[in-house]
C-alpha cells in the first residue's frame, strides 16, 4: 500500500504503542498549521509519513525478503530482521484485522530527532 501511495490503507494497518501515541500526539499538537499541512490527526500524520517513506523507497525485491527474519516477541507481536535494511527492527502486531505495523515510541523518538536535526 505504502508503494502505491494508498494513505488510506496504510492508515488502517497501523497500530501505536501507548508511549508512541502520546508523544507524537504532543508533537502532532504543537506543529504549526503550515507544516502540518491536510494532515486531520495523528493517525493522519503516521499514514502519511510511512506511505511517503514507503514511495522513495520501497520494500525490497521477493528474494532479498526471502531473507527475513521473525523474532517472536509474544503470541501477538513480532521484530522484523532484515539485517543492512533500515527496516531491520520493525515491530509487527496482531490484531482483530490481521497484523499491523506498530508505531512504537522508538520509532516516534526517531522521528523527533530527525525533525529536529533538519531545523
Amino acid at each position: 500500500a505504502s508503494d502505491r501511495g494508498d494513505v488510506t490503507t496504510v492508515q488502517a494497518m497501523l497500530v501505536f504503542d501507548d508511549a508512541a501515541r502520546t508523544k507524537a500526539e504532543q508533537l502532532f499538537s504543537s506543529m504549526p498549521p503550515e507544516p502540518r499541512g491536510s494532515w486531520r490527526s495523528v493517525d493522519d500524520m503516521a499514514a502519511s509519513l510511512i506511505t511517503m517513506s514507503g514511495m522513495q523507497a520501497p520494500f525490497p525485491a521477493a528474494d532479498v525478503l526471502e531473507h527475513i527474519e521473525l523474532e517472536p516477541l509474544s503470541p501477538e507481536r513480532a521484530r522484523l530482521h532484515l539485517r543492512g535494511t533500515r527496516r531491520d527492527g520493525l515491530e509487527f502486531q496482531r490484531t482483530s484485522t490481521g497484523w499491523s505495523y506498530v508505531i512504537s515510541e522508538v520509532l516516534v523518538d526517531r522521528y523527533i530527532q530527525q525533525q529536529a536535526a533538519g531545523r
